[in-house]
């Protein structure tokens, strides 16, 4: 057989961080006299396998791909490929609950306003924070606390924490 490659694939992980990828998906036109009985895959010189798994360890990482091609005579030929692993799910991100607080309170300390759960399917890099401040000139109004996650691959997702900031002497 004449085995042909493609020369790189992209594969995106799942929500569970994990992908499988069939022998088939390297096969860029792979041909016989005689007929091809089936294809096989190994991952950097393993062995040759239906298909690969990919995971979030493979991530930024080029995955060197060996196809098999055996035609229907037990007859085989190989090729090389590469698999480029892409994280493209945002985190999950749940902001804290809307809060209200005293005026004076100190609505900049999330300890206290609430700490959002981030995950991914990966892992969650960091998690900021920005305020948009609509205070009135005795302290009294509304905070909106913008939460950002941001994952290893640098997708982001946000949501919104609302902060009330009331009048503590009536």
């Amino acid at each position: 057989p004449t085995s042909i490659c493609q020369s790189q694939v992209a594969v995106a992980l799942q929500n569970d961080g994990k992908a499988r990828v069939y022998a088939t998906s390297y096969n860029n036109g792979s041909h016989d006299n005689c007929g091809i009985d089936y294809f096989r895959v190994s991952r950097d010189n393993g062995p040759f396998v239906e298909f690969i798994n990919l995971d979030c360890s493979d991530l930024n990482k080029s995955v060197g791909i060996k196809l098999k091609v055996v035609d229907v005579t037990g007859l085989e030929s190989l090729c090389a490929s590469t698999t480029i692993v892409r994280d493209d799910a945002k985190p999950t991100l749940t902001c804290p609950p809307t809060i209200s607080f005293s005026c004076g309170a100190n609505y900049n300390n999330p300890t206290q306003t609430g700490i959002p759960t981030a995950v991914d399917n990966c892992s969650v890099q960091s998690t900021n924070y920005t305020n948009s401040v609509n205070l009135n000139s005795c302290g009294i109004g509304t905070v909106v606390r913008t939460w950002t996650a941001t994952d290893g691959s640098g997708n982001t997702s946000s949501c919104l924490q609302t902060i009330n900031i009331t009048d503590n002497t009536s």
